[in-house]
């Protein structure tokens, strides 16, 4: 696949027509960093007009699926500057509106804990799978995610040939991608004015402070 499939703590490989990518940041409890956001990303935007990929999946290195959004990258931003704000929410926004566009199959493979945007994004997946160490947590309960349990490590085999179940997603999201592009923008711009927020920048250095006291 070349170069193209090399990004920062994201591990990509491919067996046939499956693209696995698996979350590698252990060390930070799989947490997101910008660049990591920005090469999920192109790794969908690249993969969506790749004629040998059918199905991408996302999967975590190490205990964790992923702890979310890595605030120590606030750290050298304290005050949240608007060009900051802009930066990061038009990072996560491209992200979302990749998984949104995505016409191939996406399948999330939660070996262990998910915690805000890892759970969030799971709704825009095909299938999702996980292990009986998978944890979900979002400051709101989502239910009926996950489609059966397996093993943490293996990759279940999924039903259907890929090109039928590619039609079957072209027909299902016509009706609601419009309105998910809505959504995404509505949320970036609510997104960009809570970090502006002063509650929310005194929230992150708290936090901060906290963890670098241990």
């Amino acid at each position: 696949m070349g170069s193209q499939w090399k990004f920062e703590n994201l591990d990509v490989t491919q067996r046939k027509g499956l693209l696995i990518i698996t979350i590698n940041r252990p060390n930070k409890k799989n947490a997101f960093s910008r660049k990591m956001y920005e090469g999920v990303t192109q790794i969908l935007n690249d993969a969506a007009h790749n004629d040998e990929v059918s199905i991408v999946a996302f999967t975590g290195a190490g205990d964790y699926y992923s702890s979310g959004n890595d605030l120590s990258g606030y750290s050298d931003y304290e005050g949240a500057s608007t060009g900051f704000n802009a930066k990061t929410t038009d990072t996560v926004k491209n992200m979302v509106t990749a998984f949104i566009d995505f016409p191939k199959i996406l399948v999330a493979v939660v070996n262990g804990p998910a915690i805000g945007i890892a759970v969030t994004k799971l709704g825009l997946c095909d299938i999702v799978f996980a292990s009986e160490k998978a944890t979900f947590r979002t400051p709101f309960t989502i239910l009926g995610l996950c489609a059966e349990g397996c093993s943490t490590y293996t990759f279940p085999r999924i039903m259907g040939t890929s090109k039928s179940l590619m039609a079957n997603k072209k027909l299902m999201r016509k009706w609601d991608q419009d309105a998910l592009h809505r959504a995404n923008e509505l949320e970036s711009q609510q997104l960009e004015e809570r970090i502006a927020s002063e509650d929310c920048v005194n929230a992150i250095i708290k936090f901060m402070q906290s963890r670098n006291k241990l």
